[in-house]
């Protein structure tokens, strides 16, 4: 995963690019408008939401990603 925290329409969101180790991805905004997730090299687009739930945790929600499930979440602490 490699991405960026931003915000859209005043929300928290993440965009980043989903790939395999030891490949070097592009940036989010530089994947191609359509994507085969049976491409070789893997390179997907991941969006999510960033709900920050303590001063110390956050979670990204990232609904329907291409590959493998229905939700994916991401916890964050520090």
């Amino acid at each position: 995963m490699l991405g960026t925290i931003g915000t859209m329409d005043g929300a928290p969101v993440y965009l980043g690019t989903g790939y395999i180790a030891g490949d070097t991805p592009p940036p989010y905004a530089d994947l191609p408008t359509t994507t085969d997730p049976a491409a070789t090299p893997q390179r997907v687009p991941e969006v999510g939401i960033v709900e920050v739930v303590s001063p110390t945790r956050a979670r990204i929600l990232m609904p329907l990603p291409m590959l493998e499930s229905d939700l994916n979440i991401l916890l964050l602490t520090r």
